[in-house]
């Protein structure tokens, strides 16, 4: 067991490097605003949420999972109801909605607020929606739970080796908020020096990403209600 905590703690540390460019210039905004660890809590708290999860569905039987709930998802792509697409085209038009009020403050006033409109919600919801857009390409990840199954552990152990997983892949992530948690207002300077730096990139990051995600569902749902699709679908599994 010690060998697989080795392996799965040394995957996890690479795929931690791969969120860490993300992550810094979220969790500088999220130092600024005015629950700061509340909102770094809870942005570490959407990656997990996303994770482990999947991480213990492959990990205890994915295909006796997915047997059960891919006739509902076909149905769902290739015949989505009314009710389905409503709510798919008041999502997107959040989306849009708040990527244009975000495009439209001001510097100023995001200077002067030093990110207090970030809530420990949509921190939430950023780390979810990252590793949610990242999920295809987590190969560590993936060869993490490969290694479970090889090891050949029960069920329960098999949770634990993916909570450990979890622990080690957040470790590098949660180091900007142990830092302020543990000097206090002595890194503050430190922080204020690189938030500007990175606050307007990630900034019009976010903007792009809502408003290319929510245009493409309302897009989407639109041209199913009239008889239309737009976006290409994935061929039908046979009958």
């Amino acid at each position: 067991m010690l060998g697989l905590l080795v392996v799965l703690g040394s995957l996890a540390l690479l795929d931690s490097l791969t969120v860490l460019p993300l992550a810094i210039p979220l969790q500088l905004a999220f130092l600024s605003s005015s629950r700061p660890h509340a909102a770094c809590a809870a942005f570490m708290a959407g990656l997990v949420a996303v994770y482990l999860p999947i991480g213990v569905a492959l990990a205890l039987g994915l295909d006796a999972i997915l047997d059960r709930v891919e006739p509902a998802l076909q149905a769902l792509i290739h015949h989505p109801g009314t009710i389905d697409l409503v709510l798919q085209l008041a999502l997107g038009t959040a989306m849009l909605v708040f990527g244009w009020k975000l495009a439209r403050s001001r510097e100023g006033e995001e200077d002067d607020a030093g990110g207090a409109g970030v809530s420990p919600g949509g921190a939430f919801a950023m780390g979810a929606g990252a590793m949610l857009v990242g999920l295809p390409g987590a190969l560590p990840y993936f060869a993490a739970v490969d290694q479970i199954l090889r090891f050949d552990v029960d069920g329960v152990a098999a949770v634990g080796a993916l909570f450990y997983y979890n622990a080690v892949f957040l470790a590098p992530v949660a180091a900007l908020p142990l830092l302020r948690a543990l000097l206090g207002e002595r890194v503050d300077p430190l922080f204020e020096r690189l938030a500007p730096r990175v606050k307007r990139g990630g900034h019009w990051l976010i903007v792009a990403i809502l408003g290319t995600l929510g245009a493409v569902a309302v897009v989407d749902a639109i041209g199913w209600l009239l008889g239309r699709p737009v976006l290409p679908l994935p061929p039908a599994p046979p009958a």
